[in-house]
Formats: C-alpha cells, structure tokens, sequence
C-alpha cells in the first residue's frame, strides 16, 4: 500500500495544484499548509479563530509570526481568507476561509476519504 500510495500522493500534488488555485498557494510552504489546515478545521467546528491562535499553532520553527502575518494578508489579498472583528473580543482578528476556498478545500480533502477507505 506505501508504494500505491506514494504515487497517488505525488499525482494528486501536481493534479490538485492545478485544479485548485487555494490548495496552491497553501502549499507553497509548510507554514501555509499548517495554517490552511488549521483554519479550515477550525471552521468547520465553528470555533473563532484569532491571528494570535494561528501563532501559537504553528512552531517558530517553521515559520516566524511575521512570515505567518504576511501569508495571512496575502490569502486576504487573493481573496482566499476574510479578515473580521471576533464576537467575543472585539480588539481581535478572526481569520476564516473565503466560501469558495473553504468548498474547495472540502472537496480537496473529500478525494482523501475515497484512498483511505
């Protein structure tokens, strides 16, 4: 199954890079990749999720919190993330997927639960 499973992995990197503009840019890095994961899975549980939140996630050793601010303001310019005011602490940041980066990312994962079944 490693084998099998190594190629899929690789076809689905250049296929999916393709295919979905925001799985692209989150993968450029491994900072990106984390914090598109983290984001995303956060969402979908609907918890509010800070900037701050996103630092303390992500080891400095991947990524400093200025590499992971800039890569947040470039996913807001790309149109992939929205930037608004948390309901619980007003002086906060939450950070969410735009609607059609959050559909695409579900639809990216979704190809995974048909390898891993």
């Amino acid at each position: 199954m490693s084998l099998k499973l190594a190629k899929f992995l690789i076809s689905e990197f250049y296929e999916n890079n393709d295919k979905y503009a925001v799985i692209e840019f989150f993968r450029r890095s491994p900072h990106g990749y984390l914090s598109m994961l983290l984001i995303y899975s956060n969402q979908i549980e609907k918890n509010e999720l800070s900037l701050s939140d996103i630092y303390k996630n992500i080891p400095d050793k991947i990524a400093s919190q200025l590499t992971i601010h800039n890569l947040i303001n470039d996913a807001v310019d790309a149109g992939f993330l929205k930037k608004d005011t948390m309901t619980k602490d007003s002086r906060a940041v939450s950070i969410t997927l735009a609607y059609e980066a959050l559909e695409a990312i579900k639809n990216w994962l979704d190809q995974f639960n048909e390898v891993i079944n």
